[in-house]
């Protein structure tokens, strides 16, 4: 028996839609011409659905935006952490700084010294912008505790001669004739160091 498709003479395969064998020119008939489809190209195959590129693209910027925009706002936290652990230490030393400007009591004075110390010896700057800010504001301290032992020898029994006493021991400070111009010499110099810190602040 024939094959479906194949000419029952000759034995070729038919040709879809027409009536005799191509080859041997029998009639068809009712016999079933195959059709053959057209092969396909190997370009073909490897096509890839314009849908799926699509899809491809919009998930890589997906990621990519995603990964920049969390990139973007864990640095802005660090720097927002770090801007704020600097706040305190300069707000510390400004707050010894305001005490010159509006005058207050000798405690008092210690007491700001101290608090502006103790933050600065605990402020671990982690770049340079701060390490910069940090150094001035240590200058200034520094100025500021030798205005605070100045003060001091205003309440020894003899003042002239505890003033005298003290510059001699810090005869590279270059201290003026009397306590109290030495105090304003150095607050000033510290005020230098504190106009410094201040604008560095202002653009970290």
């Amino acid at each position: 028996m024939p094959k479906a498709g194949y000419c029952s003479k000759c034995g070729d395969a038919l040709i879809a839609g027409k009536s005799f064998c191509a080859t041997c020119g029998k009639s068809v008939g009712n016999e079933v011409a195959v059709e053959t489809a057209a092969p396909i190209s190997a370009g073909e195959n490897r096509r890839i659905n314009p849908r799926i590129w699509w899809a491809i693209v919009a998930l890589v910027l997906i990621v990519v935006t995603g990964f920049v925009v969390g990139t973007t706002v864990v640095v802005r936290q660090n720097h927002a952490a770090r801007t704020a652990d600097l706040e305190k230490v300069y707000e510390a030393v400004v707050g010894v700084r305001s005490a010159t400007d509006i005058g207050v009591t000798y405690e008092d004075y210690g007491k700001r010294l101290r608090d502006a110390d103790a933050a600065l010896a605990v402020y671990k700057p982690e770049d340079n912008n701060a390490k910069a800010i940090a150094a001035h504001l240590a200058s200034a301290l520094t100025l500021y505790k030798v205005a605070n032992d100045v003060w001091d020898t205003k309440f020894e029994n003899s003042p002239a001669r505890a003033f005298v006493d003290f510059t001699e021991s810090y005869s590279e400070l270059d201290l003026s004739y009397s306590a109290d111009s030495s105090m304003q010499d150095l607050w000033s110099e510290a005020s230098v160091e504190m106009d410094a810190a201040e604008a560095g602040f202002k653009e970290y």
